[in-house]
């Protein structure tokens, strides 16, 4: 599996609702975290396998990064945070495997209606495809989209099903969130800066149209190179393979 970095422009000026013009950035809000609720969203775990590129659980806040409004409201714009999962490779997954869930981080999720939107898209991409770029991409395999209640440094558990044969296709987990200027929302996935595993340094992704970023794109490369996603895929144990048995 190959990643390609880009150095990216990443400061725009917009319209919002208002008609007042502002600057979308990609960046941090370093200010404490101010959710009116902080609690962990997890269902129980699914049995079977679990996928992960995240050292840690841990939510750091004023760690990650978003496509936003700047400060002091952070507002954003629609951003898709992505992993990408060599499931044969770096999880010694054969045959077809049976994802049945994704858990995710949030650093904070502000609403002033008390929760917003955010949408789960699971996709294939070839194992020989050195990026996850939106032009190569395709169509997503599966859907989910939940309502965020406002919080911060937890974990959202997400139920959302399909397969994916791991010899030909590695996994593309995209979280994202629609544009929150008009409404006023606020939203950064949870992350931490604990070097990533399966494999060592595996990247984190964003996509923000609205900053110029239009494909999936390293964060490392947006100069963020500390921001590790949080993100665990759970899939049911994989079905047995049918063999041919001889009896002397």
């Amino acid at each position: 599996m190959k990643t390609t970095q880009l150095a990216l422009c990443i400061t725009f000026s917009l319209y919002a609702a208002s008609g007042v013009a502002t600057t979308a950035t990609v960046s941090r809000d370093a200010s404490e975290v101010a959710a009116s609720v902080s609690h962990p969203t997890v269902a129980a775990p699914d049995t079977g396998f679990a996928f992960t590129q995240s050292a840690s659980n841990t939510i750091t806040g004023g760690n990650s990064v978003s496509c936003n409004s700047g400060a002091p409201n952070f507002y954003h714009l629609e951003n898709g945070y992505f992993r990408r999962f060599d499931l044969d490779g770096n999880f010694a997954a054969t045959g077809l495997v049976n994802v049945t869930s994704v858990d995710f981080g949030v650093q904070k999720a502000l609403a002033p209606s008390g929760s917003q939107t955010v949408t789960v898209k699971l996709y294939a991409v070839d194992n020989n495809s050195p990026n996850i770029w939106n032009v190569n991409i395709g169509s997503p395999l599966a859907t989910a989209t939940i309502s965020v209640p406002n919080q911060s440094l937890s974990i959202v558990h997400v139920p959302i099903s399909t397969y994916i044969n791991s010899r030909q296709s590695d996994l593309v987990v995209e979280i994202f969130t629609p544009d929150g200027i008009g409404p006023k929302n606020s939203f950064l996935i949870g992350s931490n800066a604990e070097p990533s595993i399966n494999p060592a340094e595996a990247s984190s992704y964003l996509r923000a149209a609205g900053c110029g970023i239009t494909d999936a794109t390293t964060i490392s490369s947006l100069t963020f190179p500390d921001v590790n996603i949080v993100m665990t895929v759970n899939a049911a144990s994989l079905p047995v393979m049918l063999q041919k048995f001889s009896v002397d």
